[in-house]
C-alpha cells in the first residue's frame, strides 16, 4: 500500500496540490520508512514551499537509503527552487 500513497502523492504534486501530496508521502513513509522517493518527492514539495530545513533532512534521509539519487536529486532541487520563483 507504501507505494498507492506514494503514487497519489505524486499525482497531486503534479497537479499542484502540495499539502495533499504531503499527507500522502507521510503515509507511504509510514508503511515503508525505506522508501526513499517518498523522501526524495516531499523534500521537493518542502522546497517549493519555503522550508528548506524539513527538505534537508528529507533529502538526508533518501540518500542514507538510496545514495545513487544525489546526482539526480541534486538537479531536482534546482528546479523546484526554480518554480518557486517563478510562481512568487
Amino acid at each position: 500500500m507504501a507505494w498507492a500513497y506514494h503514487g497519489r502523492g505524486t499525482a497531486w504534486m503534479y497537479k499542484g496540490a502540495m499539502r495533499p501530496a504531503i499527507v500522502d508521502y507521510n503515509r507511504a513513509i509510514e508503511l515503508d520508512p525505506k522508501m526513499a522517493w517518498s523522501y526524495l518527492n516531499r523534500g521537493l514539495i518542502w522546497v517549493f514551499l519555503g522550508d528548506e530545513t524539513k527538505a534537508q533532512k528529507d533529502f538526508d534521509e533518501c540518500l542514507r537509503l538510496k545514495p545513487e539519487l544525489k546526482a539526480e536529486l541534486d538537479q531536482r532541487i534546482e528546479l523546484a527552487r526554480y518554480l518557486r520563483r517563478s510562481v512568487k
